[in-house]
């Protein structure tokens, strides 16, 4: 069985790459590590992954609630949101956007395959 496609959205580096090798040492394929939504919609258009991990928080004007909204909506691309900060606020924007899951920073390898696999409808 072929490898699931994952594109990173994550405006830090060194978070994005541990993400990245992460991802890699649980057998996932990362298309890309992008830091902004606007890349993260050129990407998702690009690569098609079979999922996008995001972080909420992004550089740039476009933040990953409004970038995920878009790829749902272009592509029907799950997405799983990644974020250090979870308030009521949040978490009802999160839900409207039809997200496939969130995970709060910081999070184990174990609850991160456990979200992926559930947003591939494998879980």
């Amino acid at each position: 069985m072929a490898r699931a496609k994952i594109l990173v959205v994550e405006d830090e580096f060194l978070v994005g790459e541990d993400l990245r090798v992460r991802l890699e040492s649980l057998d996932y394929a990362v298309t890309a590590v992008v830091p902004s939504g606007e890349r993260a919609v050129e990407r998702a258009g690009q690569d098609r992954p079979d999922l996008v991990l995001m972080d909420i928080r992004l550089s740039g004007p476009m933040d990953g609630l409004e970038a995920a909204g878009l790829i749902r909506s272009r592509w029907r691309i799950p997405i799983v949101f990644v974020t250090a900060y979870l308030d009521s606020d949040r978490l009802e924007r999160i839900l409207l956007t039809g997200t496939s899951g969130y995970l709060v920073k910081p999070f184990h390898d174990g609850q991160l395959r456990a979200s992926i696999e559930a947003a591939l409808g494998k879980g």
